[in-house]
């Protein structure tokens, strides 16, 4: 019923349109939670759970306001005199200034009241050393050619099946197309086809299951069923690294089967999903100091075979998200189009780059687009600092891109 009147434009509208009677306290904090009130007042979450002087926060005292007004306006409208009444005035509470939460408070209570993160997601803080890990800034990806792009797409929709005479069709919304099994299969399959990417072999979290179920399916376990302990050993000490990251979500440590020995139990979240990971008391005694609640950290996994023939997904070491730049990062190249550079691009160089001592190599790939060749230059002041303020100022530009080794 209070719909019908609009969007609200005001915080008070809002309280002064929804009946009274269903609101509550936890409802309304609910709300701010969840972020409902962000797009119509300019408040952050915070200013409306600040108190005053008698202990009432903001939100308390705009529900007071809203039940005093729907009591007035009913009052008045059922008044001998209603007619000849002039609009209804209540002074409106008001919301004090405040600062804002601290963005992982404001996320983790957003997705405690919905289920799921809406506004941002908490790796947003880490999202270039997300990004790096992840192979994002790597050479080959970022000097992709426009065509091998274009293929890329036309293998997902191939344009050519497109009929033009089918746009103007209107599709009924209850239609639904439902896949054969042999489509299912097909889905299924391209969904299991996972490869590690970028130098650091990372793999997202939704991923790990898929790629552990490729490289081990049932012919491949079958070799290891004649060999011995010893061969079983070397396998998993030999067995390849991968990476993953993300945030630390759930993370409880108990007592092992053994006196004195302990077992860690952890969830990790990234931007696929969250995966759970189970260290022993070696591994948990080993990498402890660097695990905690909601901290932000690449995994260094590997998978083994056990004696039974299951296959274990290890945490074998345990890095800080934030250092990625400045521990992995070891040169950075910056491309420019030869027929677009101009002295602004000069002028940013300077103002990003010059000053920026450090120990990390700097060069300059200058790339004719007309017949896509490539040239190498290493830049007169060759070592540099890359950190995330860097990599935020020269994502802030289109005029040229970069990459790091």
């Amino acid at each position: 019923e209070a719909r019908k009147g609009g969007e609200f434009k005001s915080i008070y509208e809002f309280f002064e349109r929804i009946p009274a009677n269903q609101m509550n306290k936890r409802v309304a904090e609910s709300l701010v939670y969840a972020g409902a009130f962000d797009e119509i007042e300019e408040y952050n979450r915070a200013q409306y759970f600040e108190n005053d002087l008698s202990g009432r926060n903001t939100l308390e005292k705009l529900m007071k306001y809203g039940q005093s007004f729907q009591e007035s306006k009913n009052h008045l409208e059922n008044s001998l005199f209603a007619d000849f009444a002039e609009e209804l005035q209540i002074k409106t509470p008001e919301i004090p200034d405040g600062p804002e939460w601290q963005n992982m408070h404001k996320l983790n209570k957003e997705r405690e009241v919905i289920g799921f993160y809406l506004s941002a997601h908490p790796l947003d803080e880490y999202k270039y050393q997300y990004q790096f890990i992840q192979g994002s800034f790597s050479k080959n990806e970022i000097l992709k050619s426009k065509t091998e792009r274009e293929i890329e797409f036309k293998e997902i929709i191939k344009v050519e099946d497109v009929d033009n005479d089918s746009i103007d069709i209107e599709i009924e919304e209850d239609l639904i197309d439902v896949p054969t099994d042999d489509e299912e299969e097909m889905v299924e399959q391209e969904l299991k086809n996972v490869e590690p990417r970028g130098q650091f072999s990372y793999l997202q979290l939704d991923e790990l299951d898929a790629y552990r179920d490729a490289i081990y399916n049932p012919e491949q376990l079958k070799l290891f069923e004649e060999k011995d302990y010893k061969a079983k050993r070397a396998h998993n000490d030999g067995s390849k690294e991968y990476m993953v990251a993300g945030l630390i979500t759930e993370f409880t440590v108990r007592d092992g089967n053994n006196s004195g020995e302990k077992v860690a139990f952890m969830t990790l979240e990234d931007y696929s999903g969250s995966y759970s990971f189970r260290l022993g008391d070696r591994d948990y005694m080993k990498l402890k100091d660097h695990l905690d609640l909601q901290r932000f950290v690449i995994l260094k996994v590997k998978y083994t075979i056990s004696k039974d023939q299951r296959i274990y997904l290890n945490v074998v070491d345990v890095i800080e998200l934030k250092e990625a730049l400045e521990r992995f990062a070891k040169s950075l190249s910056v491309v420019l189009d030869v027929e677009h550079f101009a002295k602004k691009d000069l002028d940013f160089f300077k103002t990003n780059l010059l000053g920026r001592s450090g120990e990390r190599k700097l060069e300059f790939l200058l790339r004719n687009r007309q017949d896509e060749n490539f040239l190498e230059v290493e830049a007169m002041q060759s070592s540099i600092d890359i950190d995330q303020d860097l990599i935020e100022n020269l994502n802030s530009t289109d005029n040229f891109t970069f990459y790091l080794n």
